[in-house]
């Protein structure tokens, strides 16, 4: 039986749907908590090429979130990146697994960026987030955003075009200090998987269906059985999708 039986008889995905995911590239940026859960489900699915860029090697810390990953993988100091391609390629031997021991940052991403198709990010660092924000929006590439905290999380697709971008919801950097973390706070492991599964399920359907994305922040809160969509909207004076300003691309701004 073909292993994607169960995703052709969708009425929106059908048989011509797995062939579009396997001509498919994406760039997974981060490959923590929601990174693992993210790329496996992308993996699985069949997307063709699968890029994950994280520049970590595994902790302890990691494992009650984190689970592509190993005993083993934190004794033996095994970058992220690395570890994951061996758990993923075991899943799903078709898929084009590329490991890059690089932080996504200025001097990395013309390359991270090359030939993708779409753009997930899993990291934990604002400005990470506005720099992917930037060259997203310069080169056209549909992007999502995801993160999460204690109980709750949140996923943002980023289809471009005439939508909002990041800076949209979220004008400039947080001073240190003044936003949790999840070293401060701590993270419920069930709550990364959920946020990595709804990148996911939002990435499968910004490849197959971006007519069908609507742009909404999808936070929950496991704790409070909260589940809500937020509508959001372009901000006229945005520096960026509306400006074309991409200052963190360019370097001219760091906080």
């Amino acid at each position: 039986m073909d292993r994607y039986a169960r995703h052709s008889v969708l009425p929106w995905f059908g048989p011509g749907g797995q062939q579009e995911l396997g001509e498919s590239s994406v760039l997974i940026v981060g490959c923590g908590g929601t990174g693992c859960a993210c790329s496996a489900f992308l993996v699985r699915a069949g997307v063709g090429t699968v890029r994950i860029s994280d520049p970590d090697v595994v902790s302890s810390t990691d494992l009650h979130r984190q689970l592509l990953y190993t005993e083993d993988d934190v004794e033996k100091g095994r970058p992220k990146s690395v570890a994951a391609r061996k758990r993923l390629g075991a899943a799903n031997s078709t898929v084009v697994l590329e490991a890059v021991e690089e932080r996504f940052d200025t001097s990395s991403v013309a390359g991270l960026i090359e030939g993708i198709d779409l753009l997930v990010d899993c990291s934990d660092s604002f400005e990470t987030r506005m720099l992917i924000n930037d060259v997203c929006l310069k080169y056209s590439i549909p992007w999502i955003h995801g993160a999460c905290v204690g109980t709750a999380g949140i996923v943002i697709p980023f289809p471009g075009g005439e939508s909002a971008c990041y800076r949209c919801i979220v004008d400039h950097i947080p001073a240190p200090g003044s936003v949790p973390t999840n070293e401060e706070t701590g993270i419920l492991g069930p709550v990364a998987g959920m946020t990595g599964s709804l990148e996911a399920a939002e990435a499968i359907k910004m490849l197959l269906r971006p007519d069908a994305v609507t742009q909404r922040i999808v936070h929950f809160d496991t704790w409070l059985h909260l589940y809500e969509s937020i509508e959001i909207r372009r901000k006229p004076g945005c520096p960026v999708c509306v400006g074309r300003r991409f200052e963190y691309l360019s370097g001219r701004e760091t906080r």
